[in-house]
Parts: C-alpha cells; structure tokens; sequence
C-alpha cells in the first residue's frame, strides 16, 4: 500500500501547457491526491506497473534552493540529483525490476535537438554532465528513485515519463508507462560547480539568486538616492512567463542551455520596441494612457498585467526595465543585479565619443547634437562564464533591456564582458562598443559656424574643436551592497582611474574599433581654472545659489566672455526648458579669483517640475588674451520628500491584519493634484492603490490601509506616491512576520 503522502509533496498541480489557468491565484488543491490516470491491463496481477509518484517537493525543493517557489510543479536545478517515490503494484525485484525516464520539451521532441532525453538506468551515479536514474531505497512495493541532471542541460519545463520494466513480466507487454501528471522545471544552478553561472559565494548567491526585493539607485553623480524594488522572481506568475518569452522569442529550445544566449534574448523582450514584449519606454511626460514609470514597485504586477492582458505594458523607463530583467533572469537561476551609471553617455554614432555642437553664441545646436548625457541609466549584470571568449572574461557580464539603440537589427544590449569593457577591448560580443561609450566616453564640444543663404547651414570646415572633457562621463556606478542596502561603488570594475596612463590606453585601444577612429587634440594656453560649486542637497521646493568660480593663476589680467545657461532636465539629459541664459564679460586681476553668483528661485522651475527632476548649470566661456575656452556644466538632483511608511508594531502575526500608515509632506508652495498612494508587499499583499483628494501647500497628509500577511519571515513593504505636480516618491519599510 502507499504510504501516506504531504499535502505539499501529494499536490495536483496545474499543467504547464494549460493557456486557461488563473495566474493571480494559488491553487486550491494542496490538498488533494495526486491523480495519474493509467490504462488497466489484464494481467495487472503480474505485470510491473506504477501506481503512484510522489514528487517529494518538500524534500526536493529545499535541496535544490526553489522552495520559495509558488507555483505547484516540482522545481529543480541542473547539476543536481532529485528524488521520485513510486508506489508499485507489486514488491520490486532488484535482479529483475528496472526504470529509465523519458523527459520531452515541446511538441515535436527530437534526441538530435535536445529535447528528448533518454535518461537510463544506473547503478551508482554517473559521470559528470550525463543523465541517469537510481534506484537507491525499496522497501516492498515502495520505490525512491534518484534521477541525475547534468550541469549543461536546457533549462525549461519537461515532461516526464517513467517506464518501468520488468525481465519478470510477459515477454510481450513488459514495460509500463508512468505520464507525471505536470511540467517539471529545470533551472540554472549557481551551486553547481559544472555550471557556468555558478557562484562560489553564499552570501553572493543568497543577494543575485534568492532575494526577491532590493534597491536600484538614481540621481545625479553628486547626489544619488534609491528606490525599493520588488523583484518577486518567485510570484506564481514569474516563471511561465519567462518561458513564454523565450518561446515568443524564437530562440531554439537546444539555445537555452547556454545563460549568454537567455541573457541577450531577455534584453530583447523585456522590452517592446520590435518584439511584441513586457514593456513599452516612454520618455515624454505624457503617460495618460497608461501607467507612469514612477508608480510601478517592482516587477510583478507589470508581469501580472502582460501575462493576462497579452499585450505590452504602458510604460517604462530604465529603472524598470532592469527591475523586470533582475527579475527574470533570478527565476530561471541566473545570479542578476541592477547596476546604476551616473552621467551615462548615449553613443548614437558608435564613435565612442559625446559630441555637442554649438553656435557662435554658445547656444547648443538641437539638431545636431543627438548624443546625450543621462543623469543616471540603470542596466544590469549576470554572472556567468564565458567561454565563448578569451580566458579572464568571464565573471559579471554587463546586458540591458531599455531600448536604445538596435543591436543586430533588434533592440537589445550585451552581454558584454565587463572585464573586456574596462580593457578597452570593445571588439567582444556583445555590443561592448555601446557599453564602453556609456562609461568612458571623452565629450566633445564643438564650435560650430553658421552658414548657407537661409542661415541654418550648418557642418564646414571651420567647425573646430572648442574643448575636451575626459572624465565627464561613467561616475559612481553603483549597485546594492551585498545583504544590506547600501550603495557599492563598483566603477573601478568598468574603468581604469579617470586620467590614468591604464586609462587614456583603454580609450585608444576603444578608439582603433569605433566606427570612426580618429585621434583628436587641443592646444589650448590654460591659466584660467573653472569651478561651478552648488549645495550638496537641493530639496524640491528649495530656493539656492550657484556659484561660478574663476581663478586667474596667470601673472596678467584675463578678459572673459562666459555664457551661463540652467536648464531643468529628465533624468536622460533631454531638456524640458531652460530657467536661466545670461551673459557675463568678467575682469580678473592677476593671481586673483571672481566669484559669480547664480540665484535659482522655487518660482523658476517649480512649474518645469517632471519625474525625476534634475538641473544643469552650463558655463561655456573664452579668455580673449590666450583664445583658452571654458567649459564647465554641473547637475544636481532635487531631492525629493520622503514618504513614510509606519506600522505599530515590531512583530507582526501571520494571517492576522495590521494597519499601514503613509504620510507625505507637499513641498511645493502650490496644489498638489490627482494624488495616490499605492502599496506592496511581497509575502504580504498585491499591489493596492489609494485615490486621494487634491494635497495643498506645505500640507502633511496620512493615509491608512489594513493588510494581512501571507508568509513567514522578513518582508518589506514598499509604497509610493504620485500626483500630477510629483511624481515617483517612495518609501520602505522592513517587517518581521512571525
């Protein structure tokens, strides 16, 4: 008879090709007998046959990392060896009685392609990288199997059958198959030596693997600040629509046992440029027609929506892209961060340099400066080997799913090596070209002459090169900290220190593959040195000053022209307007310094206010004695108010109800409208969303909602708040459930 079965491990779940399930909600039958319909023979009475497979998904599970898992089918990782009990009809027979299993991907599986695997009988574990299946405890009737994965194994759903077979049995009719009711899933296995995402680290996989929330950073390179981000890679939602998207995606099934190949195919879906995929990008400001990028939390509810509305989701921005990217690739096992680059140049020419055109006046020239700086662009890394490339570029690999520019004819990014891309080495694969410019970049100025009868003629040969910035581009590049929430500086991994020999050598060793080499020089007399200093914190609301530094270090008076402009910015260096254009004619004695101040009142810019809101202060000037040009620009971030999360109590009981509170302070001398409160909490409760009545000046404000959680242990609730006047505020709060 068998034996008594768990609830979890007896559970009959829902098949992995069944289109018409409820994603957004668990199943109901725990606990419920596992029921395998199986043809009567007969001679049942003495034919082998299998009664009964426990999948053992307590057990199995913990083993294998995927406990925190939602969805009911058995989840496993690659590299590993996982158990089966089989409940026969009759007592097994050691010298007669064997079991192979046949796994099958897909509709028309073939051994050639991969995705038909004939796993054989073994009597001890096989060798590395190949598949077997052991016999390894019987006890009458009562069979636990050992099946063996191989590290290299496509990741995806299998169908599984067991065949048993008997010498014993009728001649004819000596085999029996066992169909396992659902999809068993094979994932990537970072604990796995022999796989090529493994990582040594606990603590480091425990952070890229296991932890579903986590903090992306934002800014500017002088201020930065980060928001809270849940990944929820174990939501029931998570994993069928990872591979449903590399279904859509048209990647061979046989590709899916190689991270580099989910990793680029990942880059390309998570977006919805070209391919139909989760997110549509939005920069303009006018979200009206969906969500804005600032009030989503993490990544479940985009993916939640895409799954069941089966079109692309409205909108997204970088940060969001990276969030749903960490996310799926943690589903499938591979370790994923998002990592943060302040002052991130966009390369539209793949010439590996940020050219900015000007006229005469020092007015930038729009059209044709189609480079850009961002204030902050979040992509993200995998960790994996490469042993497609050279030895020593394996480790972190640099990928990203906002759409920026085609890769191959698609939008995508990477993977690229991030070791190849501090080296200069931009020949690699994967779009190491594009990365490099992201990080390293020189900026160009260029003074440009207007020509032609209608006067905007421009590009002559009398354009020149005004200045030079080497080190405007790739600062604090950041991501979280392992097992905190701290930011980790990780620059140093993509580049040399700025100015170093290592340095100037990896740009022109860039230089030689750009799509056009050229060096570039400028013979400017420099006695006139340029500072632009502004608060360290400018809170939104704020009035403050900026002030231009000159100092003459020359033993003659210096004669300066200095045009001065401020602008109000989206975090992607596109303007929304300038607040500021004044022109200066400034005298200074010798071995002397002139101070300008630059007064910025809250009326300036209060009603340029967009998501993310940053400044630019730009100065571009020339000494009339020795022709030397001044270029000098800063960016500050505006620093928004905190929303507070506050719940009572330090321990919260499981499944009993609590009360949330979020407060905000409106900053601005001015309305506040259509103002909402949304809150998440994974383990705890969806998303939930709080309509609010118009906030006015200055006013504080509380909001209150009752949530039940679900699971046991540290959680953390995220909120966010945003109006038509602010946008994208966020807050945290971490609870122990008990």
């Amino acid at each position: 008879m068998p034996r008594a079965r768990t609830s979890r491990e007896s559970s009959r779940v829902r098949p992995y090709s069944n289109p018409d399930r409820n994603r957004g909600r668990r199943s109901d039958a725990r606990n419920k007998p596992l029921l395998i319909d199986i043809e009567d023979s007969p001679d049942s009475n003495e034919k082998l046959k299998i009664e009964n497979v426990e999948l053992m998904r307590e057990q199995n599970q913990k083993e294998h990392h995927t406990d925190e898992y939602e969805i009911e089918n058995l989840i496993v990782r690659r590299g590993q060896s996982f158990s089966l009990q089989l409940d026969l009809n009759k007592d097994y027979d050691e010298s007669s009685d064997t079991f192979t299993l046949k796994l099958q991907i897909g509709d028309r599986p073939m051994v050639s392609r991969g995705t038909l695997v004939y796993v054989p009988s073994v009597t001890s574990e096989p060798p590395p990288n190949e598949w077997g299946v052991q016999v390894v405890k019987f006890d009458g009737g009562e069979v636990t199997l050992c099946v063996f994965i191989p590290a290299s194994c496509i990741v995806c759903p299998y169908k599984v059958v067991i065949v048993a077979e008997s010498k014993s049995g009728p001649r004819d009719d000596h085999k029996h198959s066992h169909i396992i009711a659902d999809h068993v899933y094979i994932l990537f296995n970072p604990w796995c030596k022999l796989d090529t995402v493994y990582m040594a680290e606990d603590t480091e996989r425990q952070e890229y693997v296991l932890e579903d929330t986590g903090a992306i950073w934002y800014g500017t390179s002088r201020c930065q600040g980060n928001m809270p981000w849940y990944y929820g890679q174990f939501d029931t939602v998570v994993l069928d629509v990872c591979f449903g998207l590399l279904k859509r995606s048209g990647l061979a099934v046989y590709s899916m046992d190689n991270p580099v190949n989910i990793a680029r195919t990942m880059s390309a879906m998570v977006n919805a440029q070209d391919d139909n995929g989760v997110l549509v990008g939005n920069w303009s400001g006018d979200y009206s027609d969906g969500t804005p990028p600032g009030d989503w939390n993490g990544s479940v509810a985009i993916l939640e929506e895409y799954e069941d509305t089966g079109e692309p989701v409205k909108y997204g921005q970088c940060w969001v892209f990276a969030g749903i990217l960490t996310t799926v690739m943690r589903a499938l096992g591979i370790p994923a961060r998002p990592v943060t680059n302040f002052e991130s140049a966009h390369d539209t020419d793949a010439n590996l340099t940020l050219d900015t055109h000007f006229n005469e006046d020092g007015d930038p020239i729009d059209e044709l400066n189609e480079d850009s700086i961002w204030n902050f662009h979040v992509w993200n890394e995998a960790w994996m080997a490469r042993p497609d490339l050279m030895s020593g570029y394996g480790g972190w690999q640099a990928f990203d799913a906002t759409p920026q520019e085609a890769s191959d004819g698609v939008y995508r990014t990477g993977p690229a090596s991030v070791q190849a891309i501090k080296r200069g080495h931009v020949y690699l694969c994967h779009d190491a070209r594009f990365i490099f410019a992201e990080v390293n970049a020189d900026r160009v100025h260029w003074a440009c002459v207007e020509g032609g009868e209608g006067g905007e003629d421009w590009g002559h040969d009398d354009d020149y090169i005004y200045h030079i910035e080497k080190s405007a581009v790739g600062k604090n590049i950041s991501t979280k900290a392992v097992g905190s929430n701290q930011r980790e500086d990780v620059t140093h991994c993509y580049k040399f220190p700025e100015g170093s020999e290592e340095e100037r050598m990896a740009m022109y060793q860039a230089l030689e593959h750009s799509s056009q080499p050229h060096p570039y020089t400028n013979n400017d007399i420099e006695d006139i040195d340029c500072t632009l200093i502004a608060p360290p914190n400018i809170h939104v609301g704020d009035s403050f000053t900026v002030v231009l530094s000159l100092t003459n270090r020359s033993s003659n008076v210096r004669n300066i022209n200095v045009y001065v402009s401020g602008k109000l910015l989206f975090y992607t260096g596109v303007p929304v307007d300038h607040f500021r254009k004044e022109s200066h004619d400034i005298k200074i004695d010798p071995s002397s310094t002139y101070d300008l101040p630059i007064e910025v009142k809250e009326s300036d810019y209060v009603d340029l206010l967009v998501d993310q809101p940053s400044m630019n202060v730009y100065v571009m000037g020339s000494v009339v004695e020795t022709k030397q040009s001044i270029v000098k620009s800063i960016d500050f971030r505006l620093v928004e108010p905190n929303l507070q999360i506050i719940v009572g109590k330090e321990e919260l009981k499981l499944h009993q109800m609590f009360t949330v509170h979020l407060k905000l302070k409106n900053p601005l001398n001015k309305l506040l409208k259509k103002c909402r409160f949304s809150l998440e909490g994974p383990g705890i409760e969806k998303t939930k969303v709080i309509n609010y009545k118009n906030i006015q000046p200055h006013q504080e404000v509380s909001v209150s909602c009752q949530l039940v959680p679900k699971k046991r242990g540290l959680r953390t609730l995220i909120g966010n708040f945003n109006s038509t006047q602010l946008q994208g505020i966020a807050g945290s709060l971490a609870l122990k459930i008990v």
